[in-house]
């Protein structure tokens, strides 16, 4: 098998990043935008030592999996990956690609109750987006970025920009008054080759229960010119418009955001409600995109915690706790609970989410998750249970020996990647044990999957 080979391919299984899997000359050859059953013509893009590399060319049979697409972007668009797939289908992907990640990475037998938490509502779901802008012959133009790639792909049918169906409408409406503003007002995109321009994208909030809508533009230049008519625009919109952020972003790199943001219209910030708590949201916190789902998760992660300690006696610490909303549903729960947290905006985020909800027994502490120990000293807090939700590399070494170390018997871990779920659980297993786990479907129609574990603490002869 070589570049540019044509052959028939018969799909057996997906990818955990949702790429279809068939075997050629017993070797792996990924197709993405395939299905489990598809018999196929593709053409071979690429191979590698041990795997190649498939663009689908034509469809022979196709899967029972199957159904319709109808997003103009896909699969051009690197937001999406199961557009062309039955939920039930997807589900069953991401649930087994959870189980083999647990089974083949971390070397652990799934818990037999393992299962996956499907969404209720698969479009429309986002809270938060991002879309980046681009120079063209007409002025800015706007889309989402082609997968594996900086080049942007715009959601059109017939001539039209159209909203993406992952995101409430009002995003469409938002950045479409944005580029129009702009265009209006020439105010340039930023141009990545060389560094010019100005404004890089349009980075988007909407809390659900309060319908408002924070817009945040991230530039290259400190100072955003006309911003009184841009106001006038996205108020007139009727979507719920609250807030303008500028951030500040002029480095010549792939971040998105950049570190200082600062207000030109409103509180600068949103308000939503997440598990019967007030929560006040900036710009730079993290809070998860799809508030039903995360409603399910948390539910999830408090069951865990009440069948393994009795919570009301119980002090609790959350590492990596963004805005808050772990540590304050359990708040209720607990008898005191510690948050730590790197990113300052959401430190002060969180102290007022305690006050918004009359939260007395919550402390809230900025700091990098590897400083828990000088901060739980200082504080004088010794956790019974410990929540975790890294970021999607997971947990560093350094907080990996602390909770090996800290004397809470009972560990919930929140991840966005089961991979490195399952790595860490691995490294943490002469110490801990998995016992309990669940997958949940954050992201419909995208490969990727949220999951919530229990490890309990290894009873060894004579200690815990």
């Amino acid at each position: 098998m070589k570049k540019n080979d044509i052959i028939t391919l018969e799909i057996t299984a997906l990818s955990n990043e949702g790429d279809g899997i068939g075997r050629h000359g017993g070797m792996a050859v990924f197709v993405p935008g395939t299905a489990a059953g598809d018999i196929c013509e593709i053409i071979v893009i690429k191979v590698l030592s041990n795997r190649a590399i498939g663009k689908l060319k034509r469809l022979l049979t196709p899967s029972p999996d199957r159904t319709e697409n109808l997003c103009p972007a896909f699969p051009a668009c690197g937001g999406c990956q199961f557009r062309h797939l039955d939920y039930r289908a997807e589900l069953n992907s991401k649930l087994a690609s959870v189980r083999d990640a647990v089974a083949r990475i971390g070397g652990i037998t799934p818990p037999p109750d393992l299962c996956i938490l499907g969404a209720d509502k698969i479009s429309e779901y986002r809270n938060k987006a991002l879309y980046p802008l681009v120079p063209s012959p007409s002025g800015a133009e706007y889309g989402f970025y082609r997968s594996g790639t900086h080049s942007v792909v715009p959601c059109i049918r017939g001539g039209a920009h159209i909203p993406c169906s992952i995101q409430p409408a009002e995003f469409e409406t938002a950045v479409s008054a944005v580029v129009g503003w702009m265009n209006e007002n020439g105010i340039p995109a930023y141009r990545e080759a060389d560094g010019s321009g100005a404004v890089r994208a349009v980075y988007l909030r909407r809390a659900e229960t309060s319908g408002e809508l924070m817009v945040c533009l991230v530039s290259a230049k400190k100072h955003l010119p006309a911003a009184e008519s841009l106001v006038s625009a996205l108020l007139r919109a009727g979507i719920g418009f609250s807030t303008l952020v500028l951030n500040h972003n002029p480095d010549r790199t792939n971040a998105v955001l950049g570190k200082n943001s600062a207000v030109l219209y409103g509180p600068g910030t949103v308000n939503d409600k997440l598990c019967g708590i007030k929560l006040c949201i900036s710009p730079l916190s993290f809070y998860q995109v799809n508030r039903a789902q995360c409603e399910k998760l948390y539910s999830a992660a408090i069951d865990f915690a009440q069948e393994a300690v009795p919570l009301k006696d119980a002090k609790l610490l959350d590492l990596y706790c963004g805005v808050g909303s772990i540590a304050l549903a359990f708040a209720g729960r607990c008898r005191r609970v510690f948050g730590i947290e790197i990113v300052p905006d959401a430190i002060e985020n969180a102290k007022k989410n305690a006050a918004l909800n009359g939260i007395e027994n919550a402390v809230f502490e900025c700091g990098d998750a590897a400083l828990a120990p000088a901060l739980l000293s200082k504080h004088g807090f010794v956790p019974d249970i410990v929540t975790v939700d890294p970021p999607r590399k997971g947990l560093s070494a350094d907080v990996v020996e602390f909770l090996k170390q800290c004397p809470a018997k009972h560990l919930i871990y929140i991840s966005c990647e089961p991979t490195t779920f399952a790595r860490d659980a691995r490294v943490l297993s002469d110490t801990f044990s998995l016992t309990k786990m669940r997958a949940v479907d954050m992201f419909p129609r995208t490969a990727n999957t949220e999951t919530v574990a229990l490890l309990s603490r290894i009873v060894q002869r004579g200690k815990m």
